[in-house]
């Protein structure tokens, strides 16, 4: 209905969609919008990193630990304020190409190495093991 009201022609609600789908939405995105209040760690969120995506997230569950200082968290669901960072980043090619490079870092602790290595130390503190 909110879409109807603004008169929009160029917003889609795809329901269930193919992986390949996924994909192709991934690379023509200009903006990766979560407004989720319910997410655990929000694999979505380094999938667009891994495609070059901003993103603007709501500031819930686990998604600030999940993005880091690699997006635009909000603390707040108002649709102006969202339009407002969306064109913002859209028409700046600085702050896109800037949260790209931010986000480009944060994929970096998302490596399988690094990954694996904070689990070890997990799973190795339960058996009491001291790996320093």
């Amino acid at each position: 209905e909110y879409i109807q009201a603004l008169d929009l022609s160029d917003v889609i609600f795809p329901g269930h969609i193919s992986f390949a789908e996924i994909l192709a939405f991934y690379r023509v995105a200009d903006i990766f919008l979560c407004m989720s209040e319910h997410e655990g760690f929000c694999v979505p969120l380094v999938e667009a990193m891994m495609f070059d995506v901003p993103i603007i997230a709501y500031a819930s569950s686990a998604i600030p630990d999940t993005l880091g200082d690699a997006g635009v968290l909000i603390d707040e669901k108002d649709p102006v304020l969202v339009s407002k960072i969306i064109d913002q980043i859209v028409s700046d090619p600085d702050i896109r190409r800037r949260l790209i490079d931010i986000q480009r870092e944060r994929l970096k602790d998302f490596h399988e190495d690094i990954v694996f290595e904070k689990i070890y130390r997990v799973v190795s503190s339960f058996r009491g093991e001291d790996l320093t």
